[in-house]
Formats: structure tokens, C-alpha cells, sequence
């Protein structure tokens, strides 16, 4: 079982204001640093796959895809 903290993402601090699973990845959005893409694998280890950066102060997110049928 891995946890997942401000080490394992590489991050000097972490505050998680909010989290979507979307398409079978996960995006927490960090208040200080932005959204952080994170994805399982068939042997069920967790990948960080993007980091998008922001300037802080988002509370809220939304995900979506436009092309959802390709």
C-alpha cells in the first residue's frame, strides 16, 4: 500500500483542496502548486504522469475531456 504525501509527490508543502477520478486517473489539486495527474498501472503502482502548475489560491476544479470518443 503506498501512501500518497507531499514526499511522494515531491513537494515542500501540500495542501489538498480538491480531487477528482476521471477516466482512470486521479487529479488532486494542490492550493499552492496547481492540479497533479496521477495514474495506476496494471500492477497497481501509482505514477505522477503530469504536474499542470497554477498560481495558488484555487479551491475548486473540474476535469473533462473534449474528444472523449477517440
Amino acid at each position: 500500500m503506498r501512501v500518497i504525501d507531499r514526499s511522494f509527490l515531491h513537494q515542500d508543502k501540500l495542501s489538498i483542496t480538491d480531487f477528482m477520478i476521471y477516466n482512470g486517473d486521479i487529479y488532486i489539486l494542490d492550493y499552492f502548486s496547481g492540479v497533479i495527474r496521477l495514474s495506476l498501472t496494471p500492477a497497481q503502482s501509482i505514477i505522477v504522469d503530469a504536474r499542470y502548475r497554477t498560481d495558488s489560491g484555487f479551491t475548486r476544479m473540474g476535469v473533462y475531456s473534449s474528444n472523449l470518443v477517440n
